[in-house]
């Protein structure tokens, strides 16, 4: 794996052809998780990515759409069209410098927008193929054998919890409440998550334990790759450029 610390000599002559850009947010994440969440296991999971991958790991975007939850002080949302200018940008100049495969490791489900970016970037015509990720949704089916209620894992629950717990528990204060609200996920583009969850949890973060988290990093990481690696074997059976 290759990332910042690495000159620019020791990357040309590592001769990489895929780099992970990871992508998170900056929000609240109930009372007793830190407003770095997403950004934290943006980067965990980037990192183990590139890692299994041989790639340049880049750092990781700190803030995404999150105008969901307006009205928790320390949330941080830039606009759908910032980010998605900046993913281009910073696509591109891979794309400038001979890198041929970009992945985004996308770990807040609000950045929306990066479908449309990376739709935008493989349909413009250039030399490089560029993936998005969203590690929980390809994992889902192994890690319900974690969370069996995993439905309801919709923020700051016993999933990201106990993935706190585990990459820095450190930074996981007591007192992670269990709440479920009776409306659907959709509500997240009706209203404020303020209004239907007032203590900023949606799911079980009573019941979140490190090993719990663990076990969901590696499954993540491991059906991640897998994904990875068989979208690009099919990719370079297509001729670039074809719907």
């Amino acid at each position: 794996m290759w990332d910042t610390t690495n000159t620019f000599a020791e990357i040309e002559a590592s001769r990489a052809d895929m780099a992970i850009l990871p992508v998170g947010a900056i929000e609240q994440h109930g009372d007793h998780l830190p407003v770095w969440v997403d950004w934290k296991q943006a980067d965990a999971l980037g990192t183990g990515i590139a890692g299994r991958l041989n790639g340049l790991l880049l750092p990781a975007l700190p803030f995404g759409n999150s105008e969901a939850h307006a009205g928790f002080r320390g949330s941080i949302s830039i606009r759908p069209e910032t980010l998605q200018s900046l993913v281009t940008d910073i696509v591109g100049s891979l794309f400038s410098q001979g890198f041929q495969r970009v992945v985004v490791v996308n770990m807040h489900g609000g950045n929306l927008v990066l479908k449309l970016a990376v739709r935008a970037l493989n349909m413009s015509g250039t030399a490089g193929r560029v993936l998005l990720v969203f590690p929980p949704q390809l994992a889902a089916s192994r890690l319900t054998e974690i969370f069996p209620q995993l439905n309801d894992e919709m923020h700051a629950g016993d999933l990201e919890t106990s993935l706190m717990m585990h990459l820095t528990p450190d930074h996981v204060r007591p007192g992670g409440v269990n709440h479920v609200p009776d409306v659907s996920p959709v509500f997240f583009d009706y209203a404020p998550m303020k209004s239907y969850c007032p203590a900023g949890v949606w799911g079980r973060a009573g019941e979140a334990t490190a090993e719990k988290g663990r076990r969901a990093l590696e499954i993540m990481v491991d059906e991640t790759v897998k994904h990875i690696e068989s979208t690009f074997r099919q990719l370079e059976e297509l001729p670039h450029g074809e719907p």
